[in-house]
């Protein structure tokens, strides 16, 4: 049954399941997370977060600080980028959807994802779910199991 006023999918596999997304999605949190560590721990020791207590908390005195923070989220956000797109590019498995059994591909033709459209998957459209909540909702909405993000990357998350 297609929903009235969505573009239907000219894939045919079947989506990938709700829980599997999930635990596929937990699995590759961990290890970005693990490759983050060393960015994480390098910024850490340069804020040296115990100073932040002592520090008078004025604009001269934080803005080194902020800076710091803001490249360390940045090289995270780019870490992430990275990892997803080599897998999505090569092979539409992260390690995670390896594991459940899941591959994202392109919604129209069922082939890998290209650069830019992981791009926009997993900056533009992570991003407005995350800020939106819905995004993410409309997993368990949507009989395609697409989420936002997956709707703007023109993705589909199927079972491999």
């Amino acid at each position: 049954m297609e929903q009235q006023g969505l573009k239907k999918t000219q894939v045919t596999a079947a989506p990938g399941s709700r829980l599997n997304r999930f635990i596929a999605a937990i699995i590759d949190s961990i290890i970005i997370s693990i490759l983050s560590l060393p960015v994480t721990m390098i910024s850490n020791q340069v804020t040296n977060q115990s100073d932040l207590i002592a520090i008078p908390h004025n604009f001269e005195t934080m803005l080194p600080m902020i800076l710091i923070i803001s490249i360390t989220f940045a090289l995270g956000l780019l870490i992430g980028l990275l990892y997803y797109g080599y897998y999505y590019t090569k092979s539409g498995q992260t390690i995670g959807k390896r594991v459940m059994g899941l591959q994202v591909v392109n919604a129209d033709s069922g082939e890998l994802l290209t650069w830019n459209e992981v791009i926009l998957r997993e900056s533009l459209g992570k991003t407005v779910s995350i800020i939106l909540l819905i995004g993410y909702f409309m997993i368990l909405l949507r009989q395609d199991r697409r989420a936002l993000h997956d709707l703007i990357g023109n993705s589909i998350v199927i079972d491999k």
